[in-house]
C-alpha cells in the first residue's frame, strides 16, 4: 500500500494499516464511515487498510467512556504500520535529519517534516450535547481541505467537544518546528482542543507550538500507538501519545468551570 504526503483526518483513529488487540472493540467491531464513498479503505476482522489522498476523513463510534470525574482515564491502543516510498534522498531524512528545506520532495515523503503533522486523530464527545452520530458515507465529500473544513464545522460536528493530536510517526525524534520563507511554518505535531470555536481539526493548540516531535518509526514496521486522556481536576486534562518507545504529553487547563462545561 502506498502513501504520499497528505492531510488525513480521523475520528478516534486515522489508520493507514492497523490491528487491534481486542477485536471486540474499535476499529474492528464498529462500522467505519468515509467522508466520501470512493475511498481506498477496506476493513476485515483482522486489519483495517487505508490509502488516503488529500484530504480524506473517516469516523467510527465506540461505547461511551466517562472522563468527567477526577482520575478518569480514557485509553486507546492499536497497532500501526504505513508503507510507501520517499521522494527525498535518504541523506535528507537519516541520521537525525528531517528534510529541512528539501523542496518539493519533502511534501511527498512520510519521513520528512512538511506541514503540521502527517496524521490527525480525534477523540470527541458526541453525547453530552446530543449532537448525533454519523451513520453513512458522504458526510465530508469535498475535494479541497478548506471546503472539507466547512463541512466539519456543520451539524453534528459543531457540537462535538474533545481533542485531536497531529503527529508524524516516521520523522526523526530530533525534528523541530521551523519557518521557511517560501513554504511557511512546519511542525512535527501538537495537541489541539475543540470547544465551541473552530472545526474539528482546525481548533486551538494546547501548549507550545511543536510540542510533539517524531517517533522514528520505519516504514513497513508495526508499532503500538497509544492515546490517553486523564482527568486531573475539574479544569485540567492530561493528554498523551506514545509510539515506538517515545511519548509526548501535555496538560490542557480550561479557564473556568463554565468553559470546561462547554
Amino acid at each position: 500500500m502506498q502513501h504520499s504526503k497528505s492531510v488525513a483526518l480521523l475520528f478516534f483513529g486515522h489508520l493507514i494499516s492497523a490491528q487491534h488487540e481486542d477485536t471486540r472493540s474499535p476499529p474492528f467491531s464498529s462500522k467505519w464511515y468515509k467522508g466520501r464513498a470512493d475511498y481506498a479503505f477496506t476493513q476485515t476482522p483482522d486489519i483495517v487498510k487505508w490509502e488516503p489522498q488529500n484530504p480524506q476523513v473517516v469516523i467510527t463510534h465506540f461505547r461511551a467512556e466517562r472522563i468527567s470525574a477526577t482520575g478518569d482515564i480514557v485509553k486507546k491502543r492499536l497497532r500501526w504500520m504505513s508503507t510507501g516510498g520517499d521522494a527525498c534522498p535518504l541523506a535528507d531524512y537519516s541520521s537525525g535529519n528531517y528534510c529541512k528545506g528539501s523542496w518539493p520532495c519533502a511534501h511527498r515523503s512520510v519521513s520528512c517534516l512538511a506541514g503540521t503533522g502527517d496524521f490527525r486523530i480525534g477523540l470527541f464527545d458526541s453525547l453530552t450535547e446530543e449532537a448525533g452520530y454519523v451513520d453513512g458515507d458522504g458526510f465530508a465529500d469535498a475535494n479541497q481541505f478548506v471546503e472539507m473544513n466547512k463541512q466539519l464545522a456543520a451539524s453534528p460536528f459543531s457540537k462535538y467537544r474533545g481533542y485531536h493530536v497531529r503527529f508524524s510517526p516516521h520523522i526523526s525524534r530530533q525534528a523541530r518546528s521551523y519557518h521557511d520563507q517560501n513554504t511557511g511554518e512546519h511542525s512535527p505535531g501538537g495537541f489541539y482542543v475543540k470547544d465551541r470555536r473552530g472545526t474539528l481539526f482546525t481548533s486551538s493548540q494546547v501548549g507550545d507550538v511543536g510540542n510533539i516531535g517524531g517517533f522514528d518509526l520505519n516504514r513497513g514496521e508495526w508499532a503500538e500507538l497509544k492515546l490517553e486522556m486523564t482527568r486531573l481536576s475539574s479544569l485540567a486534562i492530561s493528554l498523551k501519545i506514545e509510539m515506538n518507545g517515545t511519548f509526548y504529553q501535555t496538560t490542557h487547563t480550561w479557564p473556568s468551570e463554565k468553559e470546561a462545561e462547554q
